[in-house]
């Protein structure tokens, strides 16, 4: 684990994107861990509907994954990379104001979209910069450190659902991809 985190620091190129996948981890615990108890108590939902909704939502997956090999083709990792953050804004912009369930499943297709072009670019940056004799450290802990944020947020966005409205969660949500493609397009057109 030791030599994993020391090649992290020491790799820069590794490092941001793996610390902007554990604020994205973090972003996106506090959608999932509240989204099913929002659309069966505030929307009304069926059962029905919610599973309906995650199908629509898959299907970005499935794009995301079948469009990955033609989009790198014309973009590089880095530009791909930081535009999949702003497609999250996006879909969850749409998030905020989706008034049924099959919106919502839109804009979590849009957001699945992104997710799975990112882990894509992701995982091809992490295999091509990291050392053979150490990829697998390399691997592991930053699955370990990136998996870290998770019970955070689901904790978080679960104590601010007792309390406070659902939606703002998902601005909150917004608000912290925004500030990642900020940032990585600040890296990015600067370097």
């Amino acid at each position: 684990m030791k030599e994993g985190i020391d090649e992290f620091f020491r790799n820069k190129t590794l490092l941001t994107p793996t610390i902007t996948v554990l604020f994205m981890n973090f972003a996106s615990s506090l959608v999932i861990g509240v989204l099913i108890f929002f659309v069966i108590d505030q929307l009304g939902v069926t059962s029905t509907q919610v599973g309906l909704m995650f199908t629509i939502s898959a299907i970005g997956g499935l794009l995301g994954a079948s469009l990955i090999s033609s989009i790198r083709k014309r973009f590089g990792r880095g530009v791909i990379y930081t535009f999949s953050l702003l497609i999250k804004v996006i879909g969850m912009g749409c998030l905020i104001f989706a008034p049924t369930w099959w919106a919502i499943g839109i804009a979590l297709a849009i957001r699945t979209f992104s997710t799975t072009i990112s882990n894509v670019v992701y995982f091809t940056i992490r295999q091509k910069l990291t050392p053979n004799h150490i990829l697998g450290r390399v691997a592991g802990t930053s699955s370990m450190l990136m998996k870290l944020t998770l019970p955070f947020g689901l904790f978080i966005a679960g104590l601010w659902a007792e309390y406070l409205p659902i939606r703002i969660l998902f601005v909150i949500s917004m608000l912290i991809f925004l500030c990642l493609f900020i940032r990585l397009f600040i890296i990015h057109f600067e370097g």
